[in-house]
């Protein structure tokens, strides 16, 4: 069986595939993709969890007035081992940060779309992305305009 295959029998009565429950199964089969697929190694878990929480500190409680994530991690960020966090206040300010954002922003909402995309309620924010990316698409260069010179057919032929 595949990993999906796995997960999918593992939903219970209502549909609801619950983690803790993939979790105690792949633990018990150790020949399944699931267990397979699992990172048993609990130093490598250890870590990984507490670093897990470290973000949700950041993401929880560096926030505004309005209670808006004063930090984010940027994709860049991301790609440097350890990644990191900067206030968004110091990449609204710097164009080559603020393209990062904006494009982290639309891959985010291309997420969404894909994951909520038959929800009809929500076609006009998909057009609104469309357009956002389309302003950013450049433009190919309009030829120059004057007399004579070009190539073709001229007015008076």
């Amino acid at each position: 069986m595949t990993i999906r295959d796995e997960l999918l029998a593992l939903k219970d009565s209502d549909g609801l595939l619950v983690p803790e429950t993939v979790l105690e199964w792949a633990r018990r089969h150790q020949r399944s993709a699931l267990h397979a697929a699992i990172n048993w190694d609990v130093n490598y878990n250890v870590v990984g969890y507490l670093l897990i929480q470290v973000r949700n500190l950041i993401t929880l409680n560096i926030r505004d007035d309005r209670k808006a994530p004063e930090m984010i991690s940027l994709s860049i960020d991301r790609a440097k081992e350890g990644g990191g966090y900067r206030e968004i206040s110091d990449i609204l300010v710097k164009p080559s940060l603020r393209r990062v954002m904006l494009r982290d922003a639309l891959q985010e909402l291309d997420l969404l779309q894909r994951r909520f995309e038959e929800l009809e309620e929500l076609e006009e924010i998909w057009g609104a992305v469309v357009a956002v990316k389309a302003s950013l698409t450049p433009k190919p260069p309009k030829p120059p305009k004057g007399k004579g010179g070009g190539k073709g057919i001229s007015p008076s032929a």
